[in-house]
């Protein structure tokens, strides 16, 4: 088989392929990206879940707001740290969707379908990339492996700015190397500004920008740093002033956490971990695969240096990061996912005869052991989705005048963003509350096996743990009541 040389600044394009197998390929990757689709917005229907709470309250939840003024507000948009950029654009999906369905579910389900077709950038990138490097065979046995492979659906429909920006990122990276002369400077113009809003949005990237944007210029200052760093410097321009309109001075949302942060250790309050934590959560999450995949992704790294240079910048600056969350790397699994059929397709060569065959059985065993290792994940695929579905349910009914959350923490909850309906969330902690304030709601959120339901309230349904209870009759307003104002009273 014809040998590729390594990855230079600039991917190698492999040789045009004949009409009819372009065609076929085409087919196959239209395939390929249906069956992606398909499996991100059926696992988001199917096992929605919030595993962290940072999906609703750091970007739907804001976007409810903007877009019809109410919602709960966490410490982070009281104190002006963080951008209305993400949370503007999901509350232009929201305004827009909104009467597709009665209560939340419209613009629930538009907002997912939206999310889902951005998650498949990494089965396009990885098409693009593996083809460049290597052939069009391998282009489609790592957009295959991208499009199985079980975090990556998993993390589709979630609105998290670090799910979003990486695949911004990746939009960026292919455009900066993509080899066409004739619009070089445009297109690094655009990768530009792809790099400027990931950094600006995600400032813990910057490395993984700094790296990317050094290792394909180099020394090549007019051809290729001017236009991106032209495209970088009109993305961070923008954000400061976007900043400077809706949180009062430029680039707040940047320069005041990192005050707090500083000033009282904000982010150690949620939890800090040793160096090593990543590592031992891959070992973890990947269980089992943990070796093959670096033993394949060790092979492929080769033909594509760049990307394996990536992975350690991003898990090397993050590990260095006292707060960790295991999303934080979602911008690695692309990327490994990609190196691993760069690996297998180089393993596959030392048998010729039976290179088709054996491409097939890896694919097969990779598909086998995604669904293995997302069996073993299954509790993050289904925690505190009987809320959510709650929530919305009451969204669509017309009588909610009231919720009442006994013993539910309100941040394991849909929020607003789910509820849709302007009416009190009340947190039922202390004993006797939900006896007291039982006038002030009519619908009932607790997990399965409450002992202290008020009198008058009957069980609709429960769902994974958590159960809907409702009374007939209306609700008498709560004085002074608010969940902002509890909340504001507790700095959370």
């Amino acid at each position: 088989m014809h040998q590729q040389p390594a990855e230079s600044s600039q991917p190698v394009r492999a040789p045009a392929p004949a009409p009819a197998d372009s065609r076929r390929r085409v087919l196959l990757l239209g395939f390929v990206v249906a069956v992606a689709f398909s499996l991100r917005l059926g696992a988001a229907f199917e096992f929605r879940s919030l595993f962290w709470s940072d999906e609703i309250f750091q970007t739907l939840e804001p976007a409810h707001r903007l877009a019809y003024g109410y919602g709960i507000t966490t410490w982070e948009w009281r104190e002006g740290t963080r951008s209305w950029v993400l949370p503007a654009v999901l509350a232009g999906i929201m305004r827009v969707s909104g009467g597709l369905a009665p209560g939340s579910s419209g613009y629930l389900l538009a907002i997912t379908v939206c999310l889902c077709l951005l998650s498949l950038l990494p089965v396009i990138f990885a098409y693009v990339w593996a083809r460049r490097v290597s052939a069009p065979g391998t282009g489609l046995l790592a957009a295959a492996l991208s499009a199985v492979w079980f975090e990556l659906i998993f993390f589709a429909p979630k609105a998290f700015s670090e799910v979003i920006l990486a695949h911004v990122f990746l939009a960026g990276l292919l455009l900066a190397t993509t080899e066409d002369h004739r619009k070089e400077r445009g297109r690094l113009l655009a990768a530009g500004i792809m790099f400027g809003i990931t950094l600006a949005l995600r400032v813990p990237y910057a490395p993984v920008v700094g790296f990317a944007v050094i290792y394909l210029c180099r020394r090549q200052l007019r051809q290729k740093w001017l236009p991106l760093a032209l495209g970088l410097a009109v993305s961070v321009v923008a954000f400061g002033m976007i900043d400077a309109f809706s949180l009062g001075s430029p680039f707040q949302s940047l320069w005041k956490l990192g005050w707090i942060d500083l000033a009282e250790s904000k982010s150690l309050q949620f939890g800090s971990s040793p160096w090593y934590a990543y590592l031992a959560s891959l070992v973890w999450v990947w269980s089992w695969g943990f070796p093959l995949i670096v033993y394949f992704v060790a092979l492929g790294a080769p033909r594509s240096p760049l990307l394996l240079w990536l992975v350690a910048v991003l898990f090397v600056t993050h590990s260095f990061l006292e707060h960790k969350e295991y999303r934080y790397l979602y911008l690695m699994v692309p990327l490994v996912c990609t190196l691993a059929a760069l690996g297998m397709a180089q393993w596959a060569q030392r048998f010729p005869a039976r290179r088709r065959a054996v491409i097939a059985g890896l694919l097969a065993a990779w598909c086998l052991g995604s669904g293995l290792l997302a069996w073993n994940f299954r509790p993050y695929w289904t925690a505190y989705s009987g809320n959510l579905r709650a929530f919305e349910q009451m969204s669509r009914s017309g009588d909610t005048c009231g919720v009442g959350l006994l013993g539910m923490p309100w941040n394991w909850t849909g929020g607003y963003a789910y509820l849709h309906r302007d009416v009190p969330i009340l947190q039922l902690e202390v004993p006797g509350d939900a006896a007291r304030l039982s006038p002030h709601f009519n619908y009932l959120l607790a997990f399965d096996g409450a002992s202290s339901v008020p009198e008058g309230f009957e069980r609709q349904w429960c769902w994974r743990g958590s159960c809907l209870f409702t009374r007939p009759g209306d609700c008498t307003p709560a004085p002074g009541y608010h969940i902002n104002r509890v909340l504001q009273q507790r700095g959370q």
